[in-house]
């Protein structure tokens, strides 16, 4: 059976927390917290983490705390997916424009 490890990141902002909006079009719009698949060359999971936040926000990040680690079981492929808690990280901005 395959294994997959998934990287979630619960970032805060203002008080507020930041999810993505994703979706097609047609399609049924939904939310998700930022992060994604690790990769063969991250060296962990923090690793994945920050190059995930980078990738899909643009933003870099302090400190992460590991909070929740989920088991998705499956007939071929078992998912594991570790959430961490971040309160300090910072936008770059030329992403942020980008996503403006």
């Amino acid at each position: 059976m395959k294994v997959r490890h998934n990287v979630r990141a619960v970032l805060v902002d203002g008080g507020q927390l930041v999810f993505l909006r994703r979706g097609w079009p047609g399609g049924t719009t939904y939310y998700t917290t930022v992060g994604g698949g690790v990769e063969a060359e991250d060296a962990d999971l923090e690793a994945a983490l920050r190059r995930e936040v980078m990738e899909e926000i643009g933003a870099t990040i302090g400190p992460a705390s590991e909070v929740l680690t989920l088991t998705e079981p499956g007939d071929k492929v078992t998912v594991y997916s570790t959430s961490f808690a971040l309160k300090c990280w910072t936008w770059i901005s030329t992403a942020v424009a980008a996503l403006s």
